[in-house]
């Protein structure tokens, strides 16, 4: 780890945790946000469903926008 790093997702253990708000998730399934996903104890991502938190804890990677039909 560098100077000046806090986080980083490829070297820190990545989780989630549950939040509160009114916002859909951004991934395209038009639920409501409800996980963000977090790195040493920082936010590293927006607020999603769960769906996408958890893909995101378990690979690294955030899904892209996509139209669900």
């Amino acid at each position: 780890m560098s100077w000046g790093q806090w986080a980083n997702i490829a070297v820190h253990q990545r989780y989630m945790q549950p939040v509160k708000t009114r916002r859909r998730c951004w991934c395209g399934c038009k639920t409501r946000a409800t996980h963000t996903g977090f790195a040493n104890g920082l936010a590293m991502t927006a607020p999603m469903c769960e769906l996408a938190a958890r893909r995101w804890v378990k690979t690294g990677d955030v899904p892209t926008k996509r139209r669900v039909g």
